[in-house]
């Protein structure tokens, strides 16, 4: 048995009642055109050819191929990724400029290159993780990184 409280009664009442007043309050929403209507802009902040560049073509032959737009990468290359990474920032938020943030976006503010953070970006999705290692010489006095950190 279904014990309906005066609160939930309230509620449902409510809601049947604004359910008029919801319904042509969506219809623009509805009106939108689909995305992506034009052509979108991929900006990568390294040199084309390289890991991120190839990551980034990959999604973007994925993407038109999905949305039926085309999605062209463009290379934003200069100050060790300040500058693809400042255009990115920059961009209109309108949907037709999306881009790749590399991890050295976490570093950057830190090296007194830019004051850009990853707190400039709306992430959408994580398309790629490239852990980093530290390899020395196989004839190195460093045995392993603690050795390597005591040597400075």
């Amino acid at each position: 048995m279904n014990d309906m409280t005066r609160r939930g009664l309230l509620g449902a009442a409510t809601a049947l009642a604004t359910l008029p007043l919801a319904g042509p309050l969506a219809v623009p929403a509805l009106a939108q055109p689909k995305w992506p209507a034009r052509p979108v802009q991929l900006l990568c902040p390294w040199a084309a050819g390289g890991g991120t560049d190839a990551v980034l073509r990959i999604i973007a032959i994925l993407l038109e191929k999905e949305l039926g737009q085309p999605f062209n990468v463009v290379n934003r290359t200069g100050g060790s990724g300040v500058v693809g990474h400042a255009a990115l920032a920059a961009a209109p938020a309108d949907g037709y400029t999306l881009g790749i943030v590399t991890a050295e976006i976490c570093m950057l503010h830190w090296q007194g290159l830019t004051e850009l953070t990853y707190r400039n970006y709306t992430p959408l999705g994580l398309m790629n993780n490239d852990p980093p290692g530290i390899q020395v010489n196989v004839n190195s006095p460093y045995k392993d990184v603690q050795q390597l950190a005591d040597a400075f």
